[in-house]
């Protein structure tokens, strides 16, 4: 299969906050040099702005070098929570609800990632719009 077709494996999250925090002090790496390189945040510095992070929309994505590259590995969440695309709705739900989930990944049996479920895809008009679409269907 060629390389840019490939499906993405999944490596984890990260949190947008620290996301923008990265990308606002300019942590990254140039394609030339090792990820080794790349500054590292300390706990304090990622957390300086709490709690009141900068919204990510307000970064411009301009000032932004495009052959920079950004290794979000120290800073994700290596094994959150996630579901089959086998999983229940319900199971889905009460993973939500208990968890205090905003997003879930979709990963299949070898580790791809097939898709996420937000809040929004429980919520009951979302959920009554898919069920009549999927009759219209049959």
């Amino acid at each position: 299969m060629e390389e840019r077709f490939r499906p993405l494996t999944f490596h984890g999250l990260i949190l947008r906050s620290k996301l923008v925090t990265l990308l606002v002090r300019g942590v990254c790496y140039s394609e030339s040099q090792s990820s080794a390189s790349q500054p590292r945040l300390s706990y304090a510095e990622m957390a300086e702005d709490y709690p009141r992070y900068p919204d990510i929309h307000d970064l411009d994505l301009t000032l932004l070098n495009p052959r920079m590259i950004v290794d979000v590995t120290p800073y994700m969440n290596p094994s959150p929570f996630t579901v089959s695309p086998n999983s229940s709705v319900s199971q889905v739900f009460n993973l939500f609800r208990t968890m205090g989930l905003r997003h879930l990944p979709v990963v299949n049996a070898v580790g791809e990632i097939v898709g996420i479920i937000t809040r929004h895809n429980l919520t009951y008009e979302f959920l009554q719009a898919r069920l009549r679409q999927h009759y219209q269907t049959l």
